[in-house]
């Protein structure tokens, strides 16, 4: 739920390349049968790799299944805009003017999906497209990804390890094969969140992404005390973010966080408390010297000091927006009672 400031995420930039090799290469060789046609064909010297390498059957079926596909042209053009306007069709701002069939998707998806399963662990993969850099496991990138983090989805569940980790594709790869590698579609999130999400039927856009907007500006939290309850909103209007309001609601929807929130009133509890006692240790270390403006402004001081503390803990600690929010509130009804007190108290002395 904060924007993550990493660049790590495009350590997988080299793939796009692969993409492009292998659907231009059925573009022009298309209704290909046999492996013995592949390797008459031209190719990039990439892409030879492993379509003239024995080892690779059903690298070699895959390359032939493409070929076959009726829509390739239109699944090449969708790869090439997806790629290039990625974040404008997030935003919103770009719509695609063609879709793919059913039998193009089912088919697709099932290539797309060896490709991510086989390749990005694939020490030649990495070798002959990116040869420049170190090889990783996805479970490498997902522990550097998760490192001191929590997920940017729900912003509760630690992900500091490759256990508690999925690599969610963004835009689903049911509907969007073509970009089953793709670096900016690739988010890693907790296992919890990933795992109960059911793309395949339910994907919004315009959305919010979790690499490229600042979530933490466009979504609040508001608070019922009486009834104990957390409610979570959009923001109509945030400066540089395009269709705020709908594309933070569609992100609220997929993950279902209002659900996620329930349950969680311990949380503000904590907070409170902590805040509570925060002020009382400031007043202690400045008992004496205190009237009614200078207590008040020194417990506003402190909440400021805390709401800082939270911001630096954006996306490493849970709960940190749930907080943060919270600490809004607890400065609009900042309790009288309790400074009261403290100014009765010091007056005995």
């Amino acid at each position: 739920m904060w924007r993550n400031r990493t660049n790590y995420y495009e350590i997988y930039k080299f793939t796009d390349k692969f993409t492009s090799d292998i659907l231009i290469w059925a573009c022009e060789n298309r209704g290909i049968n046999t492996v013995e046609e592949i390797e008459k064909t031209k190719m990039s010297d990439e892409l030879a790799v492993f379509a003239k390498n024995k080892e690779y059957t059903r690298f070699r079926e895959e390359m032939i299944s493409l070929s076959k596909c009726k829509e390739i042209l239109k699944v090449h053009y969708l790869f090439n805009l997806y790629k290039k306007k990625y974040i404008n069709i997030i935003q919103g701002s770009t719509k695609p003017r063609c879709t793919l069939n059913k039998e193009t998707l089912g088919s697709l998806k099932n290539t797309f999906k060896y490709y991510y399963t086989e390749l990005l662990d694939n020490p030649l993969f990495w070798k002959t497209y990116n040869p420049d850099e170190e090889y990783k496991t996805k479970q490498e990138v997902r522990e550097q990804l998760s490192k001191k983090k929590v997920c940017p989805y729900c912003d509760q569940t630690y992900i500091t390890s490759a256990k508690k980790t999925n690599m969610d594709h963004y835009l689903p790869i049911s509907e969007f094969p073509f970009m089953g590698l793709h670096w900016r579609n690739l988010v890693v999130s907790c296992a919890i969140c990933n795992g109960i999400l059911l793309k395949n039927s339910g994907w919004y856009l315009p959305i919010l992404h979790p690499y490229f907007d600042d979530i933490e500006r466009t979504i609040f939290f508001s608070f019922d005390k009486d009834a104990e309850e957390i409610d979570i909103a959009s923001k109509n209007k945030v400066n540089n973010i395009t269709r705020c309001k709908q594309r933070a609601k569609n992100l609220l929807n997929l993950f279902d966080l209002k659900e996620k929130y329930s349950g969680t009133w311990c949380e503000v509890n904590n907070e409170h408390d902590l805040m509570d006692t925060k002020i009382e240790n400031a007043y202690h270390e400045n008992k004496g010297k205190l009237n009614e403006d200078s207590i008040y402004n020194l417990a506003q001081e402190r909440i400021d000091i805390r709401r800082n503390e939270l911001k630096e803990k954006a996306g490493k600690m849970s709960f940190a927006k749930l907080k943060y929010d919270y600490l809004n509130e607890y400065r609009q009804n900042l309790d009288s009672e309790m400074l009261n007190w403290f100014l009765m108290e010091q007056k005995k002395r």
